[in-house]
């Protein structure tokens, strides 16, 4: 999996602040096992659950002065993230078969992010549980 992680943060007074933008870039191995709780020709409901683990492949953190409304300098650090990033997945899942071979699917999950020891800021840290909903189209082999 591939996921970019970005964030922007303003702080100071009305006339000397400061803007952040923070990028991070990560590649995950996902693991997961699916149970069909029921299903006929047409149809399936199932579960799925696992983890992925994440990697920070790279990141970078630009900063912008502020001196009334003029920008004054820009600090561009490249960020990198050692510690791996785990996580939990769950889900249940409707498949309607379209074809032999195609099918569309709705699938509400949630995720729970673990914290790292890592000094640097993301979502994961801030908000460690996420609710997705996946929707598509999947070809089967």
């Amino acid at each position: 999996t591939y996921t970019m992680l970005s964030s922007q943060l303003r702080s100071g007074s009305e006339h000397y602040y400061y803007r952040s933008e923070q990028t991070l870039h990560y590649m995950g191995i996902p693991l997961s096992l699916c149970y069909n709780v029921w299903g006929n020709k047409q149809t399936s409901v199932y579960f799925t659950g696992g983890g992925i683990i994440e990697k920070n492949i790279s990141g970078k953190l630009i900063t912008q002065y502020f001196i009334d409304d003029e920008k004054k300098s820009v600090k561009d650090e490249k960020l990198s993230v050692d510690q791996l990033q785990y996580s939990l997945n769950l889900s249940a899942g409707m498949q309607y078969n379209i074809a032999k071979r195609i099918c569309v699917y709705s699938e509400p999950g949630i995720s729970y992010y673990f914290k790292n020891t890592s000094k640097i800021e993301t979502i994961y840290n801030q908000r460690p549980v996420n609710i997705s909903l996946h929707f598509g189209v999947r070809f089967l082999w």
